[in-house]
């Protein structure tokens, strides 16, 4: 398998997702990985690590995906690989779900979020954004209790929804944790 990262979309395949047909509700799985410092262009900030910088934008988002109608889910470091092996694990897994791709385009071109933006560009080193399954309104999963530890497997959509039919094709699981737990979709 071979994985490109990017920090932001060719403006082809932004294209391509923007205008597909309207399929309902999705959940984003970031798979994140941090500068080991911030990188603003005007040099600002340079003592904030990525991660540091990154929950800037964590914090502010929030009000960005609340104003299309959308919601952060889950997010938490990556603490285990359970299985398949990995060159370098990445640092943070942080799903969000989006009432439409039309909403997700109007919250990115929003000025609120223009504002923020500088921060998710600033701690990011790579970052993998997948698309993979439509949310369902009610219900969802559940994590374990604890420190809110929750299995997130990265499931092919050519199977159908796996949430409706319970037939998945893994990818990859990363066990992770973090602050807050998990929230039902």
């Amino acid at each position: 398998m071979n994985v490109t990262n990017a920090v932001f979309p060719p403006p082809e395949q932004a294209a391509a997702f923007f205008s597909a047909p309207e399929d309902g509700p999705f959940v984003m799985v970031n798979l994140l990985k941090f500068k080991d410092h911030a990188e603003y262009p005007d040099g600002s900030d340079a003592m904030l690590s990525g991660r540091e910088a990154y929950a800037r934008y964590g914090a502010a988002v929030r009000a960005c995906l609340a104003a299309v109608g959308g919601e952060a889910l889950y997010a938490g470091a990556v603490s285990e690989l359970m299985l398949g092996t990995m060159d370098e694990p990445w640092d943070m897994v942080a799903l969000a779900r989006y009432p439409s791709r039309a909403a997700m385009l109007a919250m990115v071109q929003s000025p609120d979020y223009q504002a923020i933006e500088k921060h998710r560009v600033a701690g990011k080193r790579r970052v993998v954004s997948l698309f993979l399954w439509r949310a369902r309104q009610r219900g969802g999963h559940r994590g374990g209790a604890g420190r809110g530890v929750a299995a997130v497997t990265l499931l092919s959509p050519r199977f159908g929804d796996p949430l409706q039919s319970g037939v998945t094709c893994c990818a990859c699981v990363l066990l992770v944790g973090g602050r807050g737990g998990w929230r039902p979709g």
